[in-house]
């Protein structure tokens, strides 16, 4: 016999989940007059101003705004692309805490896929992927050429 030692409402809980840390190079505010972000909008805005310029004074353009770690041998970030997306659209659509789900509408269990927050998420992360590198299976952020890290848990070691 089962017996019931709690019961909850959860219908559904992630696989994984990774948190990931933003690493903001201070020295390139300070140097160009600008905020830390408080915003995915304004982290991807700092990554677009950052992208292509010399951030570590080799005296070459061409550096990164935003670097993304994969773990070695991801390709395209493998699973960890949807646990970034995840992190951004939750905060859009999941705004009441953990009373509201994100994956799914609550009434009809239909994906949520085709609301705004999915994709706005959506739309910043391939703005991040276009203005940025890899920098964990390089030596990108270790070497300054990258002005915000985004990296998951034991992948910060080398820096």
């Amino acid at each position: 016999m089962i017996t019931r030692i709690f019961q909850t409402d959860i219908d559904f809980l992630m696989y994984d989940g990774d948190f990931f840390v933003p690493i903001i190079r201070l020295d390139l505010l300070e140097k160009y007059g600008k905020s830390l972000p408080n915003t995915w909008e304004e982290v991807m805005d700092l990554a677009v101003f950052f992208n292509g310029m010399d951030l570590n004074d080799d005296g070459e353009d061409g550096d990164y705004g935003f670097c993304h770690f994969p773990r070695l041998g991801a390709g395209y970030w493998d699973w960890w692309w949807t646990e970034a997306v995840y992190s951004t659209w939750a905060t859009f659509d999941q705004t009441q805490g953990i009373n509201e789900g994100f994956f799914f509408d609550s009434e009809t269990m239909a994906p949520r896929t085709s609301e705004p927050g999915f994709k706005k998420a959506a739309e910043i992360w391939k703005t991040l992927w276009q203005n940025g590198a890899d920098g964990c299976i390089t030596d990108n952020f270790i070497t300054g050429k990258c002005a915000i890290g985004f990296s998951p848990p034991g992948t910060l070691f080398g820096v």
